[in-house]
């Protein structure tokens, strides 16, 4: 399998210790938060100063967002970006059915895989690598990206 790059966007509580964990784990990350990036940034991950930024450079982006009305804001802007690399979302946030869908159908009209995962487990879970993620989307995605963990990089 191909080396993929990854983005993770939304370095709160949930999402710096998610992508810390990513990083710790070898994968080459971009990491983008609103609040300010360069503060929440995880040792082994790399900055960027913008969503576009991290869009450009990653094959797929984790959201770890506050709740539905902000995914889809984030959503509206990547898939209307011109130019990205970014093909598959994974949206760790924890959303609803509604937004779910709206989120899905702004993807697919823009040429984007959406996977709907979000977590169980809470700050702890997320900072000891024990969450568990409940996901929703097309399964060739979800074997393409647990085989690449498992295998492409075996942490």
């Amino acid at each position: 399998m191909t080396d993929r790059t990854f983005g993770f966007i939304g370095l709160g509580q949930m999402g710096a210790p998610m992508a810390a964990n990513i990083a710790k784990a070898g994968f080459p990350l971009m990491v983008f938060d609103a609040a300010g990036t360069a503060e929440r940034t995880p040792a082994g991950s790399t900055p960027m100063d913008s969503l576009a930024a991290v869009a450009q450079a990653a094959d797929t982006i984790f959201l770890s967002l506050p709740d539905g009305t902000v995914s889809l804001a984030v959503l509206g802007d990547l898939a209307g970006m011109a130019e990205r690399r970014t093909n598959v979302v994974v949206d760790l946030s924890t959303v609803g059915p509604e937004a779910a869908r709206e989120a899905d159908a702004l993807c697919r009209a823009a040429g984007l895989t959406y996977i709907d995962a979000p977590v169980s487990g809470g700050q702890a879970g997320a900072v000891a690598g024990t969450i568990t993620v409940m996901w929703a989307g097309p399964g060739s995605d979800f074997s393409r990206v647990y085989e690449y963990i498992r295998d492409g990089k075996d942490a």
